[in-house]
């Protein structure tokens, strides 16, 4: 009797917690989860997702504001310190007509700057963990890399970035889900001394549909004009606006590269 109740108890104990209904935690829950050793609060939390997808579509897709990041998910990254006091975060979700395979191809095997149209001019890639051929053939089910990559934006705009990369597939109830996640390794570095970009966080969920798959991504930025933090409002509308030029590339990418 007692090692059954150890059993039982055991079992309690390692059970992710319960993952949440409202969009505005879901995908704070996916960015915290996304490293734990068993899929399953990924799964949870991806069903959920799309349980709230389908009755509160056309809010998503013109994008909201989200809920900050909690400073525990944040300090468990590595081993810098974080400030999240002036962290805004924004979701948005869109449907793309290939699926979450086609789409995770182009990702991994698409020329970067070709893809990115500008938007990017020099990008190097560094796996950490696993490879992008076994990711895509889902004969692993993680995918961890480097970027260091020199943004270009309007006016002569230049940020240089360093992130992580996390990749995951997960088994759930709609089919084979990805997750990723992503985050400033450092401070992004700017040609314009008054652009102090100190934190970015992102996370992604891939969903399959009848049609192809639908993506939900949610950002959190830490971001200051000189020693002051952008308004929310346009630090929002950039967000939203860079979050939802990903399916347009794919589009164009696809179309410029018919299999």
């Amino acid at each position: 009797m007692n090692k059954i109740l150890m059993i039982c108890l055991g079992f309690v104990a390692c059970r992710p917690p319960v993952a949440p209904e409202e969009l505005d935690d879901i995908m704070g829950y996916l960015f915290t989860h996304h490293p734990d050793a068993s899929s399953s609060a990924l799964r949870a939390g991806t069903e959920n997702l799309d349980i709230w997808l389908n009755d509160h579509r056309d809010e998503t897709w013109e994008g909201f504001q989200v809920s900050a990041l909690s400073q525990e998910s944040v300090d468990s990254l590595d081993d810098r310190d974080r400030d999240l006091t002036d962290l805004i975060g924004v979701a948005v979700g869109y449907d793309i007509p290939f699926t979450v395979e086609e789409v995770i191809a182009v990702i991994l095997f698409a020329d970067p700057i070709e893809f990115n149209q500008g938007d990017i001019v020099e990008y190097k890639r560094t796996i950490v963990e696993g490879t992008e051929k076994c990711f895509a053939e889902k004969s692993c089910d993680t995918l961890t890399y480097t970027t260091e990559a020199l943004g270009n934006y309007p006016m002569g705009l230049e940020v240089q970035s360093k992130t992580m990369n996390q990749y995951r597939w997960v088994e759930t109830d709609l089919g084979d889900v990805v997750v990723q996640r992503t985050w400033l390794t450092e401070p992004a570095e700017a040609n314009w001394e008054s652009i102090n970009l100190d934190q970015q966080y992102y996370v992604v969920a891939s969903l399959p549909t009848e049609e192809g798959m639908r993506r939900v991504e949610a950002g959190w930025v830490v971001i200051a004009l000189g020693n002051l933090p952008v308004p929310e409002s346009v630090a929002m509308n950039l967000a939203i606006g860079s979050l939802t030029a990903f399916k347009d590339k794919v589009v164009a990418w696809k179309e410029a590269h018919p299999e």
